[in-house]
């Protein structure tokens, strides 16, 4: 299956950018030879005729063509001008308009064909270096992006966005050898997007506006010279050995809905797979007819994910994580007031927390799109073991809080279906839950004999604390496939 990567396009990108004065002569022909070499690292190929006058070589009907069995890509650009400089840099020269073609047929689902438009406004790139490590600067007012034209199924769809990158600086540098290595970043003063979609017949109406100021990306990768890679197969590109690596983070941001924060994402694989971002200083506000109220207003300190997973098939367990976190959630009091007007439940933020690692075994190749259509049918993996590090879950004056350690029997009957046998210990702690149940009965949101029942329940798993309004619980699950809370067998 092909897949168009944001890693590819900005390691793609900041080639044709980067670097000071080269040490050493580069000629136009290398620089060219260099960027169809980087495509065919990807599967893609690119290709144009060539001539040379002076010291400008100019290649006319440049194409970037990509097929798989599911997504044919091709891009166009009337002509690509090389210059070379007495000081041994080239400076390559783009036209301002450039179209690309996607045309997508999948397994399930109506095809899509999308015409794309990329756009550039006073941009200058500048090759240096040597044939074999070749470094690329590159500054423009602006980059865009936009859709020209949409068509699911053979018949057009109504769909508008435009993408605008302005205030552009960015570097590469690009190592050639047994291995063909690009390490780049880019900066962008604002990122502008605006998106309409509108079927009548779906009753869909879209309307998204949003920008961020102090955009600033990095990605690097590295792939075996000459390997055998399919256009924009993932599975063949990591079997081919590739590493991949890639960052952005921003300042403020703005979209329809009121929001302004900041945040960051990266995202890399190789043997293991890591994606992980986060975001602070969310505020956002709705409001409309369709409401009771003027306006519901919401705001979130921080926003946390961060997963890591193995990516290959191994002989030995392997380290995996997971991190969600959301801190300081708050509501407005329009909201809070529409089942408790007297302020009854403490207004505290709301925190959730789930903090995991462990080790875990892949048994298949998660990539491979044969394997995909049989993930249902086959196990994909191995649970060795679980370390819950934090979990937290506070609201309402209420907060319930978590550790254990978990190790799993996977060749033995588990109890739980699907699930290898667990042996290990759950300690969890909960303060002031007591005191919310008699806040929710005096409101009527929890009749009395529903509060009694759940006090009954959480006295068979949790005992006492050691202050006022806590109970706490020790669950420990036994190798012999018995479970006992606070030393009382439950199973």
């Amino acid at each position: 299956m092909f897949h168009f990567r944001p890693l590819t396009l900005c390691a793609t990108a900041a080639f044709l950018s980067s670097a000071p004065a080269g040490l050493a002569d580069l000629t136009a022909q290398q620089v060219w030879e260099s960027w169809q070499e980087m495509n065919r690292s990807f599967g893609q190929q690119m290709s144009g005729t060539e001539s040379m006058d002076g010291n400008v070589l100019t290649v006319r009907d440049v194409a970037v063509t990509g097929t798989s069995d599911q997504l044919d890509f091709t891009g166009t650009l009337d002509s690509v001008t090389f210059t070379e400089h007495s000081d041994g840099t080239v400076a390559v020269g783009l036209p301002e308009l450039y179209p690309i073609r996607l045309k997508v047929a999948p397994d399930q689902g109506e095809p899509v064909e999308m015409e794309l438009v990329v756009s550039q406004s006073g941009a200058e790139i500048t090759a240096s270096g040597t044939p074999e490590n070749i470094t690329i600067d590159l500054s423009a007012d602006s980059f865009g992006l936009a859709v020209a034209d949409v068509q699911v199924d053979g018949k057009a769809t109504d769909m508008t966005i435009d993408a605008t990158l302005t205030d552009i600086a960015g570097t590469s540098q690009m190592t050639r050898g047994d291995r063909i290595a690009v390490n780049a970043s880019m900066t962008s003063k604002q990122a502008t997007a605006v998106m309409r979609l509108s079927d009548p017949q779906q009753n869909v109406q879209a309307n998204w506006d949003f920008a961020l100021d102090d955009l600033d990306m990095s990605a690097k990768h590295d792939l075996p010279a000459g390997a055998e890679i399919a256009a924009g197969d993932f599975s063949s590109m990591m079997k081919a050995g590739l590493t991949a690596a890639g960052n952005y983070s921003f300042g403020a941001s703005r979209y329809t809905l009121d929001n302004s924060q900041a945040g960051d994402l990266s995202v890399s694989f190789g043997d293991t797979l890591r994606y992980a971002g986060s975001q602070s200083g969310i505020n956002m506000s709705i409001s409309g007819s369709k409401i009771p109220f003027p306006e519901v207003s919401f705001a979130i300190a921080q926003t946390e994910f961060d997963l890591s997973l193995p990516t290959r098939q191994t002989d030995a367990p392997a380290d995996f994580g997971l991190l969600t976190r959301l801190d300081g959630l708050s509501v407005s009091e329009h909201l809070w007031g529409l089942f408790d007007p007297a302020g009854t439940l403490p207004r505290d933020p709301a925190t959730l927390i789930v903090d995991l690692s462990g080790k875990a075994k892949l048994l298949v190749d998660i990539f491979d799109p044969e394997t995909a259509e049989t993930l249902a049918f086959t196990k994909p993996g191995e649970l060795h073991a679980v370390t819950i590090n934090d979990v937290e879950l506070g609201a309402a004056g209420a907060e319930l809080t978590g550790t254990g350690d978990f190790v799993f029997d996977n060749t033995q009957p588990t109890p739980f279906n699907q699930m290898p046998k667990p042996d290990g210990t759950l300690n969890l702690q909960l303060r002031g839950v007591d005191t919310l149940m008699e806040k929710l009965t005096q409101l009527g949101l929890l009749p009395m004999d529903k509060a009694m029942g759940a006090r009954m329940m959480l006295g068979l798993f949790a005992r006492p604390g050691p202050e006022p309004d806590t109970l706490v619980s020790e669950i420990t699950f036994q190798k012999d496939g018995s479970i006992i809370a606070n030393g009382q067998p439950l199973r």
